[in-house]
């Protein structure tokens, strides 16, 4: 009965984190200066296949963009606390660069003491855990599939693309 009612209320918070990350926005910025602002509830799918992005949507439909006349993709609304495209280091939000990555993610503006930097994909599995404690850290991701994963550090939790 114990293993039961754990299960239930183990979906119950998978599917309300799920929820508050699907009440966000993803901010497709272009270099002609254009913006795509889509709400990430509608998006099903983001891959990257050949050198483009395509969003599949919830409706079937998809779109594509070239990744050359990208100029950022931004993630926008809470609960998170940061959009990890920052042009200029705010004092006590982590920076994560580059956004989206092939093979390394840099950590930076990382507190002093001793910390524990935890991914997971969108299903909420932990695929690492790595410790830090300088002002800055690289972590490699190489290994990981293409897709999008969250990160968490220090009670902020922020996403990155892996190419």
């Amino acid at each position: 009965m114990r293993k039961i009612f754990f299960l239930i209320v183990l979906q119950l918070l998978s599917f309300l984190s799920i929820r508050s990350i699907f009440s966000q926005s993803i901010i497709i910025k272009m270099f002609n200066g254009t913006e795509h602002n889509k709400p990430l509830n509608t998006v099903q799918n983001l891959t990257f296949p050949s050198g483009n992005l395509l969003l599949k949507y919830t409706n079937g439909n998809t779109e594509n963009f070239t990744l050359s006349e990208v100029r950022s993709v931004l993630f926008q609304g809470a609960p998170l606390h940061a959009d990890f495209y920052v042009s200029e280091p705010v004092s006590d939000e982590l920076l994560v660069y580059p956004n989206p990555t092939n093979s390394e993610l840099n950590l930076g503006n990382i507190p002093q003491g001793t910390y524990f930097v935890r991914i997971y994909n969108l299903y909420g599995a932990l695929l690492m855990q790595e410790q830090v404690n300088s002002e800055s850290c690289t972590i490699n991701v190489s290994h990981f599939k293409q897709g999008l994963y969250l990160i968490e550090f220090n009670n902020q939790i922020g996403k990155f693309f892996k190419l």
